[in-house]
């Protein structure tokens, strides 16, 4: 009995180091479970903080992008008006050029009119020289050797008949006085030192990428800066008024995409309907006068547009036989730099299918900003109407182009033009905006 007793007893003792173990271990895993809660809630937060923090990134990057949009679009207007001042300051240096040149007639009418007093002035003095040779044994108490200024064997007697002793000097004719000693200061003026009396004159030129074009492109369009950036737009000046001059500087400005190849001149006329008023329209030479002198005058009255007082103000040209593509002016020199992003994809201009074969001649690739050009595999066999290409060489114009209403007229803009007549108030306006 007794040995049972303390098996007993060992039992009990063991069960109860049991039971202490087991709550100990409870009390560890339990508070092993509250560490793992307190972790996920700490978690939890942190992800709550980092979710916070992206979203205020988020707010952040958008307002980012949204000045960076605004200054794109300062960089717009500010390269939008950079072309305008370059425009100003074109329009400005034809204004320059226009009152030179006005000046130069001035100074023309003032020569004529002096030449004319000098030779009336000399038939005077022949008339009054043979009286005075007639009347000198009349006057025999006078020297009959020199008096001064007035040469020897001069009639000290004016025209009037007043005596010219004890007067002052008279200088000669041809000095800037008249035979009565009064001062002619018109005849003494110094020779003006403007180029433009050489013949020397400055105009704009636009070489168009091939002759059939309607219109030229309007000012800020893909096109027209893609021409610009080339040097198809310049300001060229003519040493003289000449046709020789005139193909001389041509040739010095533009040779580089002409290369010898026969060029013209196309006639332009400002068109007077509304929605394009102000705008030149274009059509080639008539056949008679393609092989003419491409003088001043033949340009002023047949090819210019001109400004309000008769003066040159831009010329188009254009090859006879050939054509200029994109391809090739995309590979051209750059003639004005911060236009390359108009060279960007155009569906409406990049229409080239050889654009990547440097072996294909520009005589077989679509002429830059021909649009219009009906394919051969689309146009009907036996069509009974005209094609678009001859619909824009139609004669819609007279052959000359009189003087216009309005003073440095552009021919290249981005909106409808004003009437003619404030064409010159615009500019001004848009100089003082600037």
């Amino acid at each position: 009995m007794e040995h049972e007793l303390e098996t007993t007893r060992g039992i009990v003792s063991r069960l109860t180091d049991v039971e202490e173990t087991l709550e100990r271990s409870r009390e560890e895993f339990s508070e092993q479970i509250k560490g793992t809660y307190r972790n996920a809630s700490m978690a939890w937060q942190s992800m709550e903080q980092l979710e916070r923090k992206t979203q205020h990134q988020d707010k952040q990057l958008r307002q980012v992008c949204e000045k960076l949009k605004e200054h794109d679009e300062q960089l717009d207007r500010l390269h939008a008006g950079q072309l305008e001042l370059r425009d100003a300051d074109i329009s400005l240096e034809e204004r320059i050029e226009n009152i030179a040149e006005t000046m130069e007639e001035l100074e023309d009418s003032h020569d004529a009119r002096d030449a004319q007093e000098d030779d009336h002035l000399a038939r005077h003095n022949g008339r009054h020289l043979r009286r005075s040779s007639t009347s000198d044994t009349l006057r025999p108490n006078f020297p009959s050797g020199p008096l001064g200024p007035l040469g020897g064997g001069a009639n000290p007697f004016d025209s009037h008949g007043h005596s010219q002793v004890g007067r002052p000097p008279v200088q000669g004719h041809g000095e800037g006085s008249a035979l009565d000693g009064s001062l002619m200061p018109h005849l003494s003026r110094t020779p003006p030192l403007s180029a433009r009396s050489m013949g020397a004159w400055t105009v704009h030129i636009s070489l168009l990428p091939h002759a059939r074009v309607p219109m030229p492109f309007e000012r800020n369009t893909n096109a027209y800066q893609r021409c610009l950036s080339r040097g198809l737009h310049q300001m060229v000046a003519v040493h003289g008024r000449d046709a020789g001059s005139f193909i001389k500087a041509i040739e010095k400005a533009f040779g580089m995409f002409l290369r010898g190849r026969p060029w013209m001149p196309l006639q332009a006329k400002l068109c007077d309907a509304e929605p394009l008023q102000g705008l030149p329209m274009l059509r080639q030479l008539e056949a008679s006068m393609v092989d003419s002198s491409y003088d001043h005058d033949f340009l002023r009255k047949n090819c210019a547009v001109c400004d309000s007082s008769g003066m040159i103000d831009s010329l188009y040209i254009a090859m006879r036989h050939d054509t200029i593509s994109w391809h090739t002016l995309r590979h051209a020199p750059v003639f004005m730099e911060g236009l390359e992003a108009a060279w960007a994809y155009d569906p409406m201009l990049d229409t080239d299918p050889f654009d990547g074969d440097m072996a294909i001649d520009d005589r077989e690739r679509p002429a830059a900003g021909e649009i219009t050009t009906v394919l051969p595999s689309l146009a009907p066999p036996s069509s009974l109407k005209r094609s678009r290409t001859e619909m824009t060489r139609s004669n819609s114009f007279g052959a000359a182009a009189p003087p216009v209403d309005s003073e440095g007229t552009r021919v290249k803009r981005t909106c409808p033009a004003p009437p003619s007549s404030s064409i010159l108030e615009l500019r001004r306006r848009v100089e003082r905006a600037a």
